[in-house]
């Protein structure tokens, strides 16, 4: 947002809570993200988005526009403006389509579930603002997905990715499995989903059908069905594209059992 962009999305997310006021009344779950690059958590906002009661927007914070002083039901309708948008041009910019046939991105029926697939970086920097979040919030529920992929072809992604040595890669990622284990306890008991990338490829229909529980969802089976056709049929392993050493193999593994969420995680699988 720049200084031009933020009083005009002030001025007009306010007049559309003046002209649609209850248009979010129905509305008990916020939901973000939480983890690693590279790890399928765009995905997985993009499959949320094709629900017919769920709005994730993409590549925009709710952060951002709370901390310029947005209400919530301002914040609301940008998101959902995200969505639209994103609908009609954004998924084609992509190396890889996320586009759910048949099915709800950009728009919705009753909207009881909004939030983005963004804002990691500003949460990974502070965490503390989840509490802030939170009472931004209000009567909405904050949850969080954690999307979890097996780390050696995660950290192999980051370094392929940024340029990075596979050690600072290392590094970066279990900084970042500390800032999880370090926000989970700030939000409520059980409001934290931890998905794994390969179980949402191996049993997508099953995985969502538990995702969308989680948020107190229902769908057709074609939602299960349409979301599913746009998933790999198999995980690449991405740590056959990266020269990995034992001592480097060995130091993962150590840090891993460090963190119940990654546990039953290896480098032969």
């Amino acid at each position: 947002m720049d200084l031009v962009t933020i009083p005009y999305q002030f001025l007009t997310s306010l007049c559309h809570t003046v002209y649609a006021p209850k248009l979010f009344s129905e509305v008990k779950n916020y939901v973000m993200f939480i983890g690693y690059p590279r790890s399928g958590h765009t995905l997985v906002g993009f499959l949320l988005d094709a629900h017919p009661s769920a709005v994730v927007a993409s590549q925009t914070s709710a952060l951002r526009y709370f901390r310029h002083g947005f209400g919530a039901q301002q914040t609301f309708h940008l998101l959902v403006e995200n969505s639209r948008q994103v609908a009609r041009t954004g998924r084609e910019q992509r190396r890889y389509s996320y586009d759910v046939p048949n099915q709800w991105q950009g728009r919705f029926d009753k909207l009881k579930v909004i939030g983005e697939s963004t804002g990691l970086t500003r949460l990974r920097r502070n965490p503390s603002l989840l509490k802030s979040l939170r009472e931004k919030l209000k009567d909405v529920d904050l949850k969080l997905i954690h999307v979890i992929r097996n780390p050696y072809d995660n950290i192999s992604t980051m370094k392929l990715r940024s340029g990075e040595s596979l050690p600072d890669a290392i590094q970066r990622y279990f900084s970042m499995c500390e800032i999880v284990e370090r926000m989970k306890p700030q939000v409520a008991p059980g409001a934290v989903y931890d998905l794994r990338h390969e179980a949402l490829i191996n049993n997508p229909k099953n995985t969502l059908k538990d995702l969308c529980g989680f948020f107190g969802l229902s769908a057709g089976e074609d939602y299960y069905t349409d979301c599913a056709s746009i998933i790999f049929k198999s995980s690449h392993k991405t740590r056959a594209d990266v020269e990995w050493n034992p001592e480097l193999i060995n130091s993962v593994k150590r840090q891993m059992d460090k963190y119940p969420f990654l546990a039953g995680y290896g480098y032969e699988d």
